[in-house]
This record gives structure tokens, sequence and C-alpha cells, in this order.
């Protein structure tokens, strides 16, 4: 129930429905009060979920801050990576086609072949309400393989399919080797709060390393400050389901 609860709650968190739903109470509404107040109020929340300087900034300060691979001083037993690399699956292609999200399995990559990670824990079961089928830890093992990363050292857990089920299910793995004594975890920086929260309340102890960072170098050009941008609606959509979820997270007592 939860799941499908979180699905319904993540699709009226997008703030471009917000304000498409106050312009047409606007244009239908009869009482000019009323209207006038839709109408104002669904303008200015359309500047304010696309300017970009304003979303910056919020992520700026919602972000964990991200360091090179150079400042990990000794190797860590396993990294898990955390699911959300993969945007969908194309039965055409038959191959999974991946979003921001990738630069996790990206980065797992790196640290491995520079020595930071010894093993890799990929964590993600199927998001999808239907194609519950489709394990997003299966589908990136063999893209693991391709990069020459040994059989050996990749593990598997594709039965989560929500940050904290990621949380408690790897922990559930991570019990079975008593080898391992140092954690890191790979995920993106906006989610590392949510991701962070679950793992503490599950008493596992990690470090992390954020990617994909959603906030830049604050800067004062007219672009970043003046003109709208759609990627500014999607990094609203991507906190906004982040806060979303921490805040249900609570009451639900994964965090």
């Amino acid at each position: 129930m939860f799941f499908y609860l979180s699905k319904i709650l993540s699709f009226l968190i997008n703030p471009l429905l917000w304000v498409i739903t106050l312009l047409f109470l606007a244009f239908f509404i009869k009482n000019k009060r009323f209207k006038r107040c839709f109408f104002v109020s669904g303008l200015l929340l359309l500047v304010l979920v696309t300017n970009p300087f304003i979303i910056n900034q919020v992520l700026h300060a919602y972000e964990m801050k991200g360091y090179s691979e150079k400042q990990i001083v000794r190797p860590y037993d396993i990294c898990i990576v955390m699911g959300g690399s993969v945007r969908y699956f194309n039965g055409q292609t038959v191959r999974p086609v991946f979003g921001n999200g990738v630069d996790r399995l990206m980065q797992a990559v790196a640290l491995y072949k520079a020595g930071k990670i010894k093993r890799i824990l990929l964590s993600g079961g199927s998001g999808y309400v239907t194609l519950q089928h489709v394990k997003e830890a299966d589908l990136l093992k063999p893209v693991l393989l391709n990069f020459g990363i040994p059989d050996s050292v990749i593990y598997i857990e594709n039965q989560s399919r929500n940050t904290f089920e990621n949380a408690y299910m790897s922990k559930q793995l991570i019990a079975d080797m008593p080898q391992i004594k140092n954690i890191l975890i790979i995920t993106s920086a906006y989610h590392v709060v949510r991701t962070k929260a679950c793992f503490e309340k599950l008493n596992l102890k990690a470090d992390y390393f954020p990617v994909d960072a959603l906030s830049g170098e604050i800067s004062l050009t007219p672009d970043k400050i003046l003109i709208p941008g759609a990627d500014a609606v999607s990094n609203w959509v991507a906190l906004l389901h982040e806060w979303l979820g921490l805040i249900t997270y609570k009451m639900a007592g994964y965090c």
C-alpha cells in the first residue's frame, strides 16, 4: 500500500500541475476576487518554479557536498550503489535506458578501478507498478561486467522498491558477510539525507559518496538569475519528491 501511495503522491507534487490548477480555476471561477487571486498565484508560482537561481540556491543548501576519490584514504570493503540509474527498460532494443542517476553506477566503476572499493553491491528491484519482473540490479550487473568488473566482486539485491527497502535488504545481505567492516554508499547528492536517515534507523554505519549533484556553482549571470528554464522545474520535482519521501518515511517509522 505504501508503495502505491508513494507513486500517487509523486504525481501530485509536480509544481506545474499546481500552476495549471490555479490558472484553470482562475479561468472558470466567476468570483472576480478569487479569479484575480488564483491568476496572480498561478503566475507567481510559475515564475518561482522556472527560476534557475532560486532552485539552485535551495539545492546548494540541501545537497551533500561532493569530494574527490583521492580523499578516500583507505579502500572500503564494499560500496552500496543505490537504485535509480535506470529510467526505463526498452523492450524494442532489449536494454535499459539510463537517466541522470546513472552517475551512481559510473562512479562506482571509477572507484573500483581506482582501488578505493573492493566490492560493489547493486541495490534495486522494480520501481514500476506493473513491470515487477524488471529488476534494476539484474539489468546493471551485465553493465559492470562489460566495464571489466569481476563477477566475483559484484553482489545483487534485487527485491527493494524504495530507499528504506534498499537499506533494509542491503543490511540483510551484508549481515552474512563478516569480512565487511567499512561501507561506502553511493547515491545522488540530493538523495543522501533520506538515504542516511534510513540506514541510521537500521543502525548500519556507513560513509557517503554523493554524486549527480543537481546544484552547481552559484552564478550571478543573467541566464542563471532571470531566464526561466525547464531544468528548474525538473529539479523542483526531484527535491519535492525527496522532501515528501522524508516526511512520509518519518510518519511510517522508516527513519
